[in-house]
This record gives C-alpha cells, sequence and structure tokens, in this order.
C-alpha cells in the first residue's frame, strides 16, 4: 500500500513539474492593437505571448509583444519584464539580435554598420530580396544587469522603392512602448 501511495505521489510531482515547464514556454496570440503595449501602427497586426517565468530573462515574469504591418514590411517586436527584479539581458550584438528576431535581417548579406538616430542603433541594409530596409534597437530603462525591455523592428520598402533617411528615422521613432 505504502508502494502505491509513493508512486501515486511521484506521478503526481512528475506531472506538475511537466505542467510548470509547458508553462515556461512562450506561445503567440492575435490580440487586439488595443491591448499591445507597442504603440500600433495603422492597419497593423499585434500579437503577444502568455506571461513566463526564466527563459531568456532574469529575476521573474517576461512576455512579448509584436506588430507586423501591412504594405510595406513591417515587424517590431517588444521583450519586457514585468516585475522591478525582472531583466533582459543580452549578448547579442545589434546585428545578431536583429538577425535572430527578423527574417529579412536574417537573410540579408550584409547588415552594414550600426548609426544612432535618437535613442536607438539602426542598419540600413538590403534583404536578400533585395528590398532597402532599417532595423533597429532601442533599450528600455535600466534594471539590475539589464533593461525593463529591449524592443527591435525592421522596415522595408516595397521591392524596387527606395528607403529614404527621413522614412527610416520616422518609422524608429514611430515604435514606442505605451
Amino acid at each position: 500500500m505504502k508502494l502505491l501511495i509513493g508512486l501515486a505521489s511521484a506521478s503526481v510531482a512528475l506531472l506538475t513539474f511537466g505542467d510548470a515547464v509547458a508553462q515556461d514556454a512562450y506561445k503567440w496570440s492575435d490580440i487586439d492593437c488595443g491591448q499591445s503595449r507597442l504603440v500600433p501602427i495603422a492597419g497593423a497586426k499585434c500579437r503577444a505571448t502568455n506571461v513566463v517565468s526564466g527563459g531568456d530573462g532574469a529575476g521573474g515574469q517576461f512576455q512579448q509583444w509584436s506588430i507586423q504591418g501591412t504594405g510595406s514590411y513591417v515587424n517590431i517586436r517588444l521583450h519586457e519584464g514585468l516585475a522591478g527584479a525582472s531583466y533582459i539581458h543580452t549578448k547579442q550584438t545589434g546585428v545578431e539580435y536583429l538577425k535572430a528576431r527578423d527574417s529579412r535581417a536574417k537573410g540579408s548579406p550584409d547588415m552594414g554598420t550600426a548609426a544612432r538616430h535618437g535613442d536607438a542603433d539602426y542598419y540600413l541594409f538590403k534583404a536578400s530580396g533585395g528590398e532597402e530596409c532599417v532595423g533597429f534597437r532601442r533599450y528600455g530603462p535600466s534594471r539590475s544587469m539589464g533593461y525593463a525591455w529591449i524592443m527591435g523592428g525592421v522596415m522595408c520598402a516595397p521591392k524596387g522603392s527606395a528607403l529614404t533617411p527621413a522614412q527610416a528615422n520616422a518609422f524608429i521613432d514611430s515604435a514606442r512602448v505605451r
């Protein structure tokens, strides 16, 4: 009898542990743009993940948000710590960060050198399909050994169109956290 109770307790513990691990994985869902932490752009599709513990942040719970534009290519992502002790830390360069989060940046043979606009580092590049693009990375307020959030985004002009410096700057300025 004691053996059966012990086995049953171990089974419950394993099932509970398995559920906890599954809850620590990001799962994306479509959301109303009014619920997004990112300021939406006209005609955008907004998405968010569930709240997770641990993962690629430290000290608490985290969530990710995204905006995908229609028309020309737009992809903006925000990764944030949800509590005062939670922080996001990255050792990736700006190019590595953008390539890990965006297909157009990932496929670019040359991201160029970093430039600065306001509080963001940005890169002008050509996507593998030939579109002229801008990609940026911006940090939120400092928190412990990292940041409250990190935002990155890519916008590409339609194929065959030029991307002006004014358009690149306007895109970077439009990407904001509420």
